[in-house]
């Protein structure tokens, strides 16, 4: 490199977690502290705040929180996901396999695997990206829970395990956190 240009600078990449969590980690944690006892999951889902739709046209971005020493029902669903665990351990059980989950961890769950997460003694916040808007678009989502008794009377074309849906539209509403209209409740 010549004197003329300069000396090349050394850039030291930062992980994108301390931005998530200025922007969404401290209304998630206010959501979980209001988390019924049945759904252990609670979810952000970053939406287009003009639209209302997913930020992405074929995936869904969420932000979900576990509090410590839960499980999720084993279920699965016709969308596979992508997870970054961004804080907490725990364990994700796909199929007949058991991974162990620490910080800055990647794990994929495949289509029409049945899954679950369970958290350690600490929460468990993971980011989390899904095809399911894709499957929405023509009509192809499908869920089923784990548990006979639920099965019974589950409906199709709902989030596992505790993202609520909120009255007004078929998916959720996008309730706008302090710092970003972005994040709303999934």
């Amino acid at each position: 490199m010549s004197a003329s240009r300069g000396a090349r600078r050394r850039v030291t990449p930062r992980p994108c977690w301390p931005t998530v969590a200025y922007v969404a980690y401290s209304a998630l944690q206010r959501l979980m502290a209001r988390a019924s006892q049945h759904s252990p999951v609670t979810g952000l889902e970053y939406r287009n705040p003009v639209t209302g739709v997913p930020a992405l046209a074929t995936l869904t971005c969420l932000l979900e929180g576990m509090p410590a020493a839960t499980q999720t029902r084993s279920g699965r669903e016709t969308a596979s996901s992508v997870m970054v665990v961004a804080r907490g351990t725990g364990t994700l059980t796909c199929g007949s396999h058991t991974f162990e989950l620490h910080p800055n961890d990647v794990a994929a769950i495949p289509a029409w695997t049945w899954h679950h997460l369970t958290t350690s003694d600490h929460e468990l916040v993971l980011f989390r990206m899904t095809d399911r808007p894709i499957q929405d678009a023509f009509g192809l989502y499908r869920a089923e829970p784990n548990d006979a008794s639920i099965r019974r009377n589950a409906a199709f074309n709902r989030w596992p395990d505790g993202l609520v849906t909120l009255a007004g539209t078929p998916r959720s509403a996008s309730i706008a956190a302090p710092d970003n209209p972005g994040w709303g409740l999934a």
